[in-house]
């Protein structure tokens, strides 16, 4: 009775330490922080008025719409404080947590229960997460509730027409918050047919993606395609194709090794580690087989699904683990508890030193009281809203942000290397301002590439048509007014300079000084004419000077309309190095 008495009180002080710290990390996290936050707001207002779209009234297709509608009644009721969007977020992690917390007694002795669930809670990972306002410990809390409840069938011999709705509901919710539920669903599905239980798994496989299949094809109807995920995981599995070694490390190293142990990841022996460590969660799956045959199968095949398709998706960052992580530790639990009392005594010394380590980076995270804003940005975003249009078009490279912040019409770039085709892109859409913002901190979402923050700025204060109105060195944001006096006279001159390139196909060879690939054309002259209108139309063009350069009679006319571009565009590095090539071979 002592002992359990005692255990009790631990795990009481256990699990309220964990929320004290998972509250904590909540209440200091700065909304907006994270890019896709503003985003999943948007979406919850948008179902608020019956609609599942963007401000510009164009049909979304992905996200999928299930954390947006868990997050619909607190958005109603806290519009516009975002600052106190921190509570559903913390809503979500004790959810999770407390999932986590039924399947590790369902499926472990207490101690190795308490133990498992510690080191889920406590990594450093899952408390980042844990304060915003992502999808990802819903998602977390609704799978883990819908192996949960596998669990209980399991545990009681029996699956009966509400337990299997039940479950049903739970799946279709789960694929609903995030496209990977699709694998849960299928997991479980599977497993209880291997149970012997084959019509309540067609009915369970009905009830969990007939609702998914429905918002699809809404979808289809409305956005013209069945959901946007489908081309991003194409670009990413084609980004990831052939190099199946390289793939495998990453994702030992970046989801197992950083991800669920939280090894250091310039550490040389991290990818050994992280294996050595998957071999031991499978030996743990295999010892914890015949208690909960089916859960234990759903497990694997939830995490071999999930694995697969990850390997095809070129991106790999930590917080990819959090959907196994609590899963991962049960399985290693579970080879804990297989081996001899020797052995577990190294098992109770690694996970006493991993959970220290991680209790005192965890105590960092949460001590970091805010000093100031809850909201990211939000003295650049109260300026835009003060001292704009409400008719204004801001183009960012965070238009969730500018859409829920300002109420202004937001557009994205043109995903170029080029200052003047990232110019046109913003004068074609009619762009008013130009609102630049620091990358997404954390890894949470991948940081913009390098040249982009490197190179907009440089690109904006090089231009003519950009004139700087705000800037904020606390916040890393930058405001431009853009102005160009004649619009549809610099498109124009654009078009002038691709329908020179269509007279004379051979001028970015000659340009470069490579060998013709063909005759020279007769049309040249039309091409130097609409070179010269080009460059009489906007003189900021620099390509126009450069065709220009291209197609000139002798040296000393290259040299002056290749210095000409170089002055209208000094951001070019390629125009640079071609005129000091030219420099130097006219010596």
């Amino acid at each position: 009775m002592k002992n359990f008495v005692d255990s009790s009180v631990a795990a009481v002080a256990a699990v309220a330490a964990v929320a004290a710290l998972y509250l904590l990390s909540a209440h200091a996290h700065v909304f907006g922080s994270a890019f896709d936050e503003p985003l999943y707001v948007l979406l919850s207002r948008s179902l608020l008025h019956g609609s599942f779209a963007a401000p510009d009234g164009r049909a979304v297709t992905d996200p999928m719409p299930g954390y947006p509608l868990l997050l619909a009644p607190f958005v109603w009721l806290l519009e516009p404080r975002w600052g106190l969007l921190w509570i559903p977020a913390f809503a979500a992690a004790a959810a999770a947590l407390a999932a986590a917390w039924r399947l590790c007694r369902k499926l472990l002795p207490f101690p190795a229960a308490l133990a498992a669930w510690l080191l889920a809670a406590l990594q450093p990972a899952a408390l980042g997460l844990g304060g915003m306002l992502l999808p990802d410990m819903a998602f977390l809390a609704v799978s883990l509730l819908l192996l949960d409840v596998l669990a209980q069938g399991e545990e009681a011999g029996a699956w009966g027409s509400g337990r299997v709705a039940g479950m049903a509901a739970l799946g279709a919710l789960a694929a609903l918050i995030r496209p990977q539920g699709v694998c849960l669903d299928a997991a479980v599905v599977a497993a209880l047919a291997f149970r012997g239980e084959r019509k309540k798994s067609v009915w369970l496989a009905a009830g969990a993606f007939l609702p998914v299949a429905l918002w699809l094809a809404r979808n289809n109807v409305e956005g013209g395609t069945v959901t946007a995920y489908w081309g991003h995981w194409a670009s990413q599995a084609r980004a990831a194709a052939g190099h199946p070694f390289l793939r495998t490390l990453e994702m030992l190293e970046s989801i197992i090794g950083l991800g669920i142990l939280g090894l250091d990841a310039s550490w040389s022996l991290q990818p050994a580690f992280a294996l050595a460590s998957l071999a031991l969660a499978s030996y743990g799956l295999v010892k914890l087989f015949p208690r909960r045959r089916a859960t234990v199968a759903a497990i694997a095949l939830y995490a071999a699904l999930l694995g697969a398709l990850h390997f095809s998706w070129k991106a790999v960052v930590p917080r990819y683990a959090l959907p196994v992580m609590p899963l991962y530790w049960i399985a290693l639990g579970g080879a804990a508890i297989a081996v001899s009392k020797s052995k577990r005594r190294a098992f109770a010394f690694a996970a006493a030193a991993i959970g220290a380590l991680w209790l005192r980076q965890d105590a960092v995270l949460a001590a970091q009281t805010p000093h100031g804003p809850r909201v990211a940005e939000e003295k650049t975003m109260g300026w835009i809203a003060e001292h704009t249009s409400s008719s204004a078009a801001i183009a960012t490279n965070d238009r969730p942000a500018i859409w829920l912040f300002t109420g202004r019409r937001a557009l994205s770039f043109a995903e170029t290397a080029d200052r003047d085709a990232w110019i046109r892109s913003l004068v074609a859409q009619g762009a008013d301002f130009l609102c630049l913002v620091r990358s997404v901190p954390g890894g949470f979402v991948p940081d913009l590439l390098p040249w982009e923050r490197s190179h907009w700025i440089p690109w904006a204060d090089s231009s003519p048509f950009f004139h700087r109105v705000y800037q904020n060195t606390a916040e890393q944001t930058q405001v431009y007014r853009i102005d160009v006096p004649d619009p549809r006279g610099y498109l124009r001159a654009w078009r002038l300079y691709a329908d020179a390139l269509k007279a004379d196909p051979e001028i970015p060879r000659l340009l470069l000084g490579k060998p013709l690939t063909a005759p020279r054309s007769s049309s040249r002259r039309s091409a130097r004419q609409l070179l010269l209108e080009s460059s009489r139309l906007s003189p900021s063009l620099s390509w126009s000077w450069a065709g220009l350069a291209a197609l000139a009679d002798s040296p000393s006319q290259r040299l002056f309309y290749l210095r000409r571009a170089a002055r209208a565009n000094p951001t070019s590095e390629v125009i640079s190095a071609i005129l000091k090539r030219w420099e130097r071979d006219a010596k």
